[in-house]
């Protein structure tokens, strides 16, 4: 049957719904510096469950990508509608999608000169953001895969780390676009990686052709 985009869709929305549940999981926290015990307690509450549903809306995100196991799937589409709703869409192009999902075979990977799978190397890419990605440009002279990786990692996270640090020069706005960035960076790391893990030449708008012409 033809694939469609509604599976990929999915697991998008989940992935950028559950990095959103773990920073507002981290941000709850601050509320125990309050003395209250009460509000102590729904604190942690509202932590607890932001993270739970946090990684198992990421963990879904990354089957719904991969077209595997729809229950772990449409698992990560429910907890993706705390907090922000993002499931509802989810949940629809899961359900409507259920045939495309199967067991993924087993691909063969080419090994680059570094004797790590290509899929592999590529994930490591974007592992320590720009650091590992400046680290495999450099080791790593032949496997273009590989290269194009790099330098979408250097160039991405790069770019937001200089992003960040002038944000830090910027009163009032400064705190809420920090934690935008901060969830740009989060989402863009788990989805870039899991995409080069597939196996996926993957280019972001933009980016990915800046890159792909820089290693060229």
């Amino acid at each position: 049957m033809d694939k469609t985009r509604m599976p990929r869709v999915a697991g998008f929305l989940d992935i950028i719904s559950g990095a959103f549940g773990l920073i507002v999981a981290f941000f709850s926290l601050m509320g125990l510096m309050y003395p209250d015990p009460d509000f102590q307690r729904i604190v942690l509450s509202i932590s607890a469950l932001s993270f739970i549903a946090g990684v198992l809306a990421i963990v879904g995100g990354i089957y719904a990508l991969q077209r595997r196991k729809w229950g772990l799937a449409l698992a990560g589409s429910i907890a993706a509608l705390f907090p922000i709703l993002l499931g509802i869409v989810s949940i629809t192009f899961i359900a409507r999608s259920k045939k495309e999902f199967h067991l993924s075979e087993h691909i063969q990977m080419e090994r680059t000169s570094t004797g790590l799978a290509q899929n592999v190397a590529g994930l490591l890419c974007y592992a320590l953001t720009w650091i590992s990605g400046v680290v495999f440009i450099l080791i790593e002279r032949e496997n273009e895969f590989v290269r194009f990786h790099a330098m979408q990692s250097i160039i991405v996270f790069g770019t937001l780390m200089i992003v960040t640090f002038i944000l830090g020069w910027i009163p009032f706005i400064a705190e809420f676009f920090y934690m935008l960035v901060l969830l740009i960076a989060l989402v863009l790391w788990i989805v870039l990686m899991v995409m080069a893990y597939q196996g996926e030449k993957y280019k972001l708008p933009w980016v990915g052709n800046l890159a792909e012409k820089w290693v060229g």
